[in-house]
Order: structure tokens, then sequence, then C-alpha cells
């Protein structure tokens, strides 16, 4: 793994080894999607429970989560010792599967709906430090932009993105423009800063 430090912006190259790479792309192939999205079905979300599929099939959403949750635990110490904190446990974030189309308008993940005019999806004033994990699948456009840091990052296979959820990290996903953005989002709450 290699860590990239824009601003206060950590992009972790090969957080996913190759082989892990290469195992959710099978993966992906395989699994069932349930719609996630409200906006015309570009987004959906990967159905764990796989109800039609075979026993071998039961056996990689075994293998998938079992490297998920080695990920989130992986994630939770990089997140602490950038930080110098201590954190929540947070639940893992489901896998999206966004397609042509999909993407996300300028937010703030924490946003509390006071004193700025941007719509925010989702947003809660307790998330403190927000992450994405790409799983590597092959997809043009998506770049995660930070217009105010005058930052766009075009994820690579594998990698881990994490930053403060605050005001001073508006960002936005550009439209998928071919193939399939598989993500997982996940939201901290810092417990203790250390000095």
């Amino acid at each position: 793994m290699r860590t990239i430090k824009i601003n206060d912006i950590y992009i972790v190259i090969n957080f996913f080894s190759q082989d892990e790479i290469n195992f959710f792309s099978k993966f992906f192939e395989i699994a069932e999607y349930i719609d996630g999205d409200s906006v015309g079905g570009l987004e959906e979300a990967l159905d764990w429970s796989m109800s039609s599929k075979s026993e071998d099939n039961l056996a990689l959403v075994n293998k998938a989560q079992s490297i998920m949750v080695q990920k989130y635990t992986l994630s939770k110490q990089l997140i602490e010792k950038s930080f110098n904190c201590a954190l929540s446990s947070e639940t893992i974030g489901t896998i999206s599967r966004c397609r042509e189309g999909w993407g996300l308008h300028r937010h703030i993940d924490n946003y509390d709906g006071t004193g700025l005019d941007i719509p925010t999806p989702a947003g809660h004033p307790s998330r403190d430090i927000s992450t994405i994990i790409y799983y590597g699948t092959e997809f043009t456009g998506g770049e995660l932009e930070f217009p105010d840091l005058s930052i766009e990052i075009n994820p690579l296979p594998g990698s881990l993105i994490y930053f403060p959820s605050d005001k001073n990290h508006q960002h936005l996903v550009n439209p998928v423009l071919s193939g399939y953005r598989f993500t997982s989002t996940g939201f901290w709450n810092i417990l203790e800063k250390y000095e």
C-alpha cells in the first residue's frame, strides 16, 4: 500500500491486492442487485442474500464479506493514525453499482441543513470522516471532485479515499461515462482527538 496526501484528503493505492481486485471482478459478474437509487435506476445496491444462487456462489458471498470486514478494520486503523484520533465502530457500507449517467451533485457529508444552500443526500451532522472504497472494475468518468480545493481524483482500481466530512470538503462525483463504478461509502465519528 502507498498513501498519498493532498491537503487532508488521503488516497491509499493498492488498498486491495491484485488477487482481491480479480476476485471482486468475478464476484460482481455473478452478484444480484436491487434498486438503490431514486434517480432513474442508475445506482443499485448489492443484494447480499443472493437467494437464487448456488452454494458455490454463496461461498463467494462469504469470502466477499470476509474481505470487506478485513478492509473495514484496516481502513479504521489508517484513519485513526492519519487523523490522530479514536473512531467509533461503524457498519460496513454496502457495495453500490453505478452505471453510465450516474453522478452525485456537490454536497457535504455532515451537513446539518443550515448556512449553505447545498442539497445534501443523506447528510448527517455526526459524520466526521468519509471513506470511499473503489473495487477495481473498469469505468470512465465518475471522478471524485473537490471544487473549492481544485482537486479532482480519478481513482485507481482497489483504492481507498478518506477525508473530513465537513463543509471545507464539499465534493461531487462526475457522471460515469462508461462501464460500472463499484464502490462502498462509509462514515466515521471521531470519539477522541489526540494531541
